[in-house]
């Protein structure tokens, strides 16, 4: 299971927890907000053998082969294009699109690597795991214009690689990966 908690940045923000039948073997925290300019998240992931962790100091968007925690967003959430945002345990920054009927890849398609979007982050290895942070500019990605009040509503999924297990656990439940758009979470922001 991947706990995902709010917080308040000028806004309201989704709460909830999402029980999965197949339950993860290492807790993630996962905090959300946004603001006019930004969405954020923070991550927690702990590990109860920090040993089996696996980070590599390397370049944008090469990271495939380390634990990482990436958030998926398909911001008109109509099944057809969707970004990616990673990290790992050394704040390598990971991002691309992934188009419809982009499957390549496995469960977890891999995506165009070639668009980089500016988004900030951090991330440090501690006694039990590692934290990570992301703010992510709304300037960074296309997502449709809605009028003043109305809310932005789109498709997000949370998964969290723990390549030590061969595990990949998701925010929307086991069965629903980054190629079920269709099952995904949903997201409702209002933009001030």
């Amino acid at each position: 299971m991947i706990a995902v908690r709010s917080s308040r940045a000028r806004a309201r923000a989704a709460e909830g927890v999402i029980a999965a039948a197949a339950r993860a073997t290492e807790e993630t925290d996962v905090y959300i907000a946004y603001d006019r300019d930004h969405v954020y998240f923070a991550f927690y992931l702990h590990y109860a053998d920090p040993g089996i962790m696996r980070a590599s100091r390397a370049d944008r968007d090469t990271t495939w082969q380390d634990d990482l925690i990436t958030v998926y967003l398909d911001p008109f959430m109509d099944q057809q294009r969707c970004y990616d945002f990673d990290l790992n345990g050394y704040n390598v920054q990971g991002d691309g699109v992934i188009n419809a009927g982009q499957t390549r890849g496995g469960p977890i398609p891999v995506a165009d690597r070639s668009w980089d979007a500016l988004f900030y982050s951090g991330a440090q290895i501690v006694d039990d795991g590692y934290t990570a942070e992301m703010a992510i500019p709304f300037k960074s990605f296309r997502y449709p214009e809605q009028p003043p009040g109305v809310e932005h509503r789109w498709g997000f999924q949370i998964v969290r690689e723990i390549k030590g297990k061969d595990q990949e656990r998701t925010w929307s439940g086991p069965r629903c990966r980054a190629t079920c758009r269709a099952s995904w979470g949903r997201w409702a922001c209002s933009r001030a």
